[in-house]
């Protein structure tokens, strides 16, 4: 009796299996997929008065350096 029970579970799952091998799963836009615009990596510096430099050769997507502006906290920046 126990034999029989276990071959008709297995069987089912087995059955199961290829039934569902089978989908076919809706192609969904992910996010990472979509092109998206450049943003600005730091909008509040930038609105700020920030700039990026660019004078330091290639770097990484990940690095981004910026110059200050010429009147920070109402001092001067020193020259570069």
């Amino acid at each position: 009796m126990l034999i029989k029970r276990l071959y008709f579970i297995t069987t089912a799952l087995l059955a199961f299996s290829i039934c569902s091998c089978g989908e076919s799963y809706p192609d969904h836009p992910w996010e990472w997929d979509q092109e998206t615009e450049e943003e600005e990596s730091n909008p509040d510096i930038v609105s700020q008065g920030w700039t990026t430099a660019d004078n330091f050769g290639s770097l990484p997507d990940y690095i981004h350096i910026y110059k200050s502006p010429e009147n920070l906290a109402e001092r001067r920046r020193l020259p570069t």
